[in-house]
Parts: C-alpha cells; sequence; structure tokens
C-alpha cells in the first residue's frame, strides 16, 4: 500500500468512527463555529459516547480555549485517559496534565488554588519518570551515574506547589560525592543533569518542550549545572545575596538514588 492509499484509509477509518449523535450534540453546543470545527476531528478519533456528559464538557472547553490543546488531542487521543501517557515525550505529558486540569479549572469544578497543586505534583511525576529515563540513557558512557545519589530541588512557584500553565520550572542540582571515583562521578552528575534538561526542553512538532531555568544555583550561568551538597552549604554561608537566602524558602527536595528509585 502507498503512502496515499495508507493515507486515505486512515481517513476512512476515522470517518467510520464517528458517532453521529456526539458530533450532533458538539454542534448543538458549539455552533457553526471555529472551535467546532477544531474538535470534529478530535471526536471522530475517539468515539466518545453520547451518555459521557463530563467527558463532552471536557472537550467543548478544550476547544473554546486552546487550539493548541485540541490539535495535540487530535493527533494523540490517548491523552485525554487520566492515566499518565509515560512512553510519551516529557511535553506531550506536560500537555496531557493541561487537558487534564485546566478543563476543571475553566468550568469552576476546582479552584486555581487547587489546579496549581494538581499541576505541581504531576510535574513532580513528570520529573521522576525524565530523571529515572536520563540515567539510563546515559549510562553507558557513564556507568557510575546508576549509582550516583542525585537530587533535583524544586525551585520558585513550583517548589512552592504554585505553578500555573505558564510557569517554568525552576530547579537546581545537587549531588553526593562517588568516593570511588570522584572524578568520574562528578563528571556523570554533570551528564545527568544536562541530559534531564535536553530532554525536557526538546521540541517536536507537538509543540515547544517545557521552560527549564537552572539559572537560580549559585554564580548563575557561570557556576555549575551541579554541585555538592557541602559546596552549597559554603556558597550560601559566605557569598549568598540576600535574595537567594530568601528563594530558599520555597525550595522541595526530589530525590533518586539510583535508575530504580524513586525521586
Amino acid at each position: 500500500m502507498n503512502r496515499e492509499e495508507e493515507t486515505s484509509k486512515v481517513g476512512a477509518d476515522l470517518q467510520s468512527g464517528a458517532d453521529a449523535d456526539v458530533l450532533a450534540l458538539a454542534e448543538a453546543e458549539l455552533g457553526d463555529s471555529e472551535a467546532f470545527t477544531r474538535l470534529r476531528p478530535v471526536l471522530e478519533r475517539l468515539a466518545v459516547d453520547a451518555g459521557d456528559p463530563a467527558t463532552l464538557r471536557r472537550l467543548y472547553t478544550i476547544a473554546r480555549t486552546s487550539r493548541a490543546l485540541t490539535t495535540v488531542l487530535a493527533n494523540h487521543p490517548h491523552l485525554l485517559r487520566p492515566e499518565p501517557a509515560k512512553d510519551a515525550s516529557p511535553s506531550l505529558q506536560q500537555r496531557q496534565a493541561l487537558i487534564q486540569i485546566a478543563p476543571d479549572e475553566f468550568n469552576g469544578d476546582i479552584d486555581q488554588e487547587t489546579a496549581m497543586r494538581q499541576y505541581s505534583a504531576f510535574m513532580d511525576q513528570l520529573l521522576e519518570r525524565a530523571l529515572v529515563s536520563a540515567r539510563e540513557r546515559i549510562a553507558a558512557q557513564h556507568p557510575v551515574a546508576t549509582h550516583l545519589s542525585f537530587a533535583v530541588i524544586a525551585m520558585g512557584k513550583w517548589g512552592a506547589q504554585e505553578l500555573n500553565y505558564y510557569s517554568d520550572i525552576d530547579l537546581l542540582f545537587v549531588h553526593d560525592e562517588y568516593t570511588a571515583e570522584p572524578e568520574a562521578g562528578r563528571r556523570a552528575a554533570l551528564a545527568l543533569a544536562s541530559r534531564l534538561i535536553s530532554d525536557l526542553t526538546h521540541s517536536s512538532f507537538d509543540g515547544p518542550g517545557i521552560l527549564v531555568d537552572a539559572d537560580l544555583r549559585p554564580e548563575g550561568t557561570m557556576g555549575p549545572l551541579t554541585r555538592k551538597l557541602d559546596a552549597y552549604t559554603r556558597y550560601y554561608e559566605q557569598w549568598a545575596e540576600p535574595w537567594e537566602l530568601q528563594a530558599l524558602i520555597k525550595a522541595r527536595r526530589k530525590q533518586a538514588h539510583s535508575s530504580s528509585a524513586r525521586m
């Protein structure tokens, strides 16, 4: 089957899967609008039950409020399910969180504070999976990474569990000394931090990556990406500006000791 025939078959399958009752309900709710035009291909792929008003209400809200999320759902309908899409890229996992949380806030089912807590908790889980993946990706070149104690410190709005939908995630990296091979441990920690940021910020056809800011670390962009705990202690005791100490008030630790450990 050539590409044109395959595309035609996929289109026919999607059309045959559309539920006329659901399309009629959506058109009655959204009218002859751009939102309905955006939502139609999503409904054709999802085969939503006309007797599931909660799901339909969520979809109507997404179609009305976000062109980008509606397009993502048309391409990845499984993101509507509440189960985490663990095999998806970090950016798609983030969009799943928006699909799950934002409609509930916009519809008044949860308040803003609850939405921020839920979104921050989701980002905790996303970072946990991303850190495990990053360890696995660098293990061949840096074998000690699988044994290295390494922590991600959530800062700013993420640390305070106040992330909004446009927030970047502020973080610091801390590693313990690998006493058997100190220099190998330092290189592994740096590679792990760099890989994690790269994976999180990677853009795809589905949109930009996650906004990550590691510049709250001592000396900002001029300082090393990750340090040992005693190095942080010396810096904060001797050289830190008042605002740097104040920033630590919102800090939370997200830690993992190995590729199989929880963060």
